[in-house]
């Protein structure tokens, strides 16, 4: 009998250490320890002394204690404000000033694994907003330092004065700006002067005004106009020009030609009145390519060259001078590809107008020779 125990308790640990397909027995992994922010979800704007409530959640592990910092700074401080509380669910209560960086993190840390957290981004405000209007959309001034002002308002909302201070963008090299804020009243201004020298080119330039309480920021666009500067006096300066008058050195110029023989046709009006305002003197026509009436020897056609002398002739001084730019090739030699009889100069009479043609001298022309000839056929 106790031969028969042995051998059965000898088979049952044959069968024990044999079955299943022998091995060992592997052990789950340990649980992954997640920190996560439950409230807010999103990143929050937080007036100054307000609070916020925050929770977390611990995933993972049975300690679900968490470390609150903020802005890297546990439990906070005065500057970005504190933690009250302990546990998963927390009051952020802001700080009495808006801090700068005005926007920071809010972080909770796993104690059981520090290499775990989670944040929630706040920014913190005033609460209280500012916007500024100007007296002018665009300021005026002069390149010989004439100085232009704008007078800039600010609206906020009552009882809040905080100091605004203003400042400029983009303003151009060249001008001085001086810039009078409010302070903690509601008006300021900001005038701006050319350096004179040193005045940058005219034109218009587009300059921006913002007004900044430390914690909030409003902008206005104004056009800075550099003006270029003429002076009228009572007197004629003689030692401009010759003797004071401009018109010893001013010249009207019409190269009529078949691209713009067309202009006082297409413009009668102020075409003419404009270039009689001008009160030129001997107003010069330049005819080039089929301007040149002569297209080729006793050939005339006048039709191009008259569509711009005509109106000219009947406006100014009524003596206008002119000159042949470019000589009609069928006047070149063909041995030399010069000219062969260059008129210097030729003196017509036109409708009672006295007209005088000038045909430029080639540079390798050995001399001028004079002709005369009809202004017509």
């Amino acid at each position: 009998m106790r031969l028969l125990l042995v051998a059965l308790l000898g088979m049952a640990l044959v069968a024990v250490s044999c079955g299943g397909g022998g091995g060992s027995v592997s052990m789950p992994p340990p649980p992954v320890v997640a920190v996560s922010i439950t409230s807010p979800t999103t990143a929050q704007t937080v007036q100054v002394n307000a609070t916020l409530t925050i929770t977390a959640a611990v995933s993972g592990t049975s300690n679900t204690t968490v470390t609150w910092s903020v802005n890297g700074v546990t439990n906070g401080n005065s500057t970005y404000g504190t933690i009250s509380g302990s546990g998963l669910s927390v009051t952020y209560t802001a700080p009495a000033r808006v801090p700068s960086p005005a926007t920071f993190s809010i972080t909770a840390t796993s104690q059981a694994d520090s290499t775990k957290s989670t944040s929630v981004s706040v920014t913190i405000s005033s609460g209280v907003s500012i916007s500024i209007s100007l007296s002018l959309s665009t300021v005026t001034t002069g390149q010989d330092g004439t100085p232009g002002s704008v007078t800039v308002t600010v609206t906020r909302p009552s009882g809040n004065t905080s100091s605004v201070t203003l400042t400029t963008s983009s303003v151009p090299a060249g001008v001085n700006t001086q810039i009078n804020s409010p302070g903690s009243s509601d008006i300021g201004t900001v005038i701006f002067t050319p350096q004179a020298p040193g005045a940058p080119a005219a034109g218009s330039y587009p300059i921006t005004i913002d007004a900044s309480d430390g914690a909030n920021v409003a902008g206005a666009n104004l056009t800075l106009v550099i003006a270029v500067v003429a002076t009228l006096q009572s007197t004629i300066n003689t030692n401009l020009g010759k003797g004071g008058l401009l018109n010893t050195f001013m010249s009207t110029s019409f190269q009529p030609a078949e691209w713009d023989y067309q202009f006082f046709n297409n413009n009668p009006e102020p075409g003419t009145t404009t270039l009689n305002n001008l009160n030129s003197q001997h107003i010069r026509l330049q005819p080039v390519s089929q301007g040149t009436p002569e297209s080729s020897q006793n050939s005339w056609d006048f039709s191009t060259l008259d569509a711009i002398l005509n109106p000219v002739i009947s406006v100014a001084d009524k003596s206008p001078e002119s000159q042949l730019a470019v000589g009609p090739s069928w006047i070149d030699d063909p041995s030399t590809g010069r000219p062969v009889t260059p008129a210097s100069r030729m003196m017509v009479n036109l409708n009672g107008y006295g007209v005088t043609f000038l045909q430029l001298q080639p540079a390798n022309a050995l001399q001028e020779a004079s002709a005369s000839a009809p202004l017509k056929p």
